[in-house]
């Protein structure tokens, strides 16, 4: 008897570890995400770098170096990404009106209100005016 409770709780313990490196992932990945579609430049400029330093091994100075060239292109990456947004925008409505004619209406509800939570997430980050 003792025995199976200690397998119980071992079990208990792990399946903790799961769920909350699950829902860790989840709240990371979900961050990630609103920074990447929000067009955050600082997030873009420390993926870079760091995938730079990871496949390269830059040394410190290296990287000081560098910074100001990656942080460059990231705003200018940032600029396009901004003009093609309505463009973006306009594609991803038609495209939910072209699928609409093949969904229920339960799943045209879900479909925009996928496509509403896909513009706040990309809007949760965005500076006023931008």
């Amino acid at each position: 008897m003792q025995r199976l409770k200690i397998i119980a709780l071992a079990l208990c313990i792990f399946a903790s570890g799961i769920l909350t490196g699950a829902f860790g992932m989840r709240l990371y990945v979900q961050r990630a995400a609103r920074d990447v579609l929000s067009g955050d430049s600082a997030f873009a400029e420390r993926l870079v770098l760091s995938r730079l330093d990871d496949a390269l091994g830059l040394s410190g100075e290296q990287k000081e170096r560098i910074r100001p060239i990656v942080s460059d292109a990231a705003r200018k990456l940032g600029a396009i990404r901004q003009r093609f947004i309505p463009e973006v925008d306009a594609i991803l409505e038609q495209a939910a009106k072209d699928m609409g004619g093949e969904l229920t209406a339960s799943q045209r509800e879900q479909l925009e209100s996928m496509l509403e939570s896909f513009k706040n997430l990309r809007q949760a980050k965005r500076k006023p005016g931008e």
